[in-house]
């Protein structure tokens, strides 16, 4: 007698196949690529039922500009994770769902934005498992993806946050305490702006005054070697990023490492 777990392959099976068959068999006429997609479609939504989806993840791409189409590469959003671009930009994201052997599953699902005042999805075109997040006004929300199909299945939430554009974080490092009749320096000035001479916006300038205290050691913050700056405020260091994404340029003088600054970069730049 067979019992239900094999009756349960037997149909798994016989479903893959008859994607095969769709696959390969269809008359390749007007129209028939659209019912190949519709079938395939139809199918792996019914084997995902079959067998469960015990896996759903959301897959996020970089920020870029609200005209860019640049959708990949996408990395799985990890556990905590939060998405921030700036006003003016957006992200695509997509859906990863697997059954319990780690096989990609199609399912139906439904997609939310707790606050759609700081960011929106949409989905593309005749499918609901990829779109992007589009930048609303400044502020924090929470994306959740539920498989309608699934509804044991714990949703995927991903944490967004949205700044105002040419927003920059700026930290100033202090110099060890000393007796108030000490002179001290002036604080190290760091100006980071984009060099405008880059057609693809991924290079930054950046000048740096050490107040007459010597030479500064620039980390771009992309894991790169440092670049050396001698501080004198005259002498501006261009470096140009490999990858879009969010950095944070970070200075430190070459004698006291109490005094630096950083900045938070953005590119390519948008603004």
């Amino acid at each position: 007698m067979v019992s239900p777990d094999q009756r349960l392959d037997l149909r798994i099976n016989a479903l893959r196949e008859s994607v095969k068959t769709f696959a390969t068999t269809l008359p390749e006429e007007e129209g028939s690529s659209a019912q190949t997609a519709v079938m395939l479609e139809r199918a792996n939504r019914f084997y995902g039922w079959l067998v469960g989806i015990t896996r759903l993840a959301i897959r996020v791409g970089p920020p870029v500009g609200e005209s860019s189409d640049v959708g990949w590469p996408k990395h799985p959003a990890q556990e905590g994770e939060t998405v921030q671009i700036n006003t003016g930009e957006k992200f695509s994201v997509a859906i990863d769902t697997r059954d319990a052997a780690g096989y990609p599953t199609d399912a139906t699902v439904e997609w939310s934005v707790a606050d759609e005042t700081v960011a929106t999805v949409v989905l593309d075109a005749g499918d609901d498992q990829k779109g992007w997040v589009i930048s609303g006004a400044p502020g924090s929300t929470v994306l959740t993806v539920t498989v309608t199909d699934a509804p044991d299945l714990p949703p995927a939430t991903l944490a967004i946050d949205v700044v105002p554009a040419g927003t920059a974080t700026v930290q100033i490092n202090t110099g060890p305490a000393v007796p108030e009749t000490d002179p001290q320096p002036d604080p190290l000035a760091l100006t980071v702006a984009e060099d405008t001479t880059d057609t693809t916006r991924m290079t930054v300038s950046v000048t740096v005054d050490n107040k007459g205290e010597g030479p500064v050691s620039v980390d771009p913050g992309d894991g790169s070697p440092v670049l050396a700056n001698p501080g004198d405020g005259t002498t501006v260091t261009t470096y140009v990023y490999a990858t879009a994404g969010d950095y944070t340029l970070v200075v430190t003088d070459d004698d006291n490492a109490t005094r630096g600054a950083s900045q938070a970069v953005t590119v390519p730049y948008t603004v």
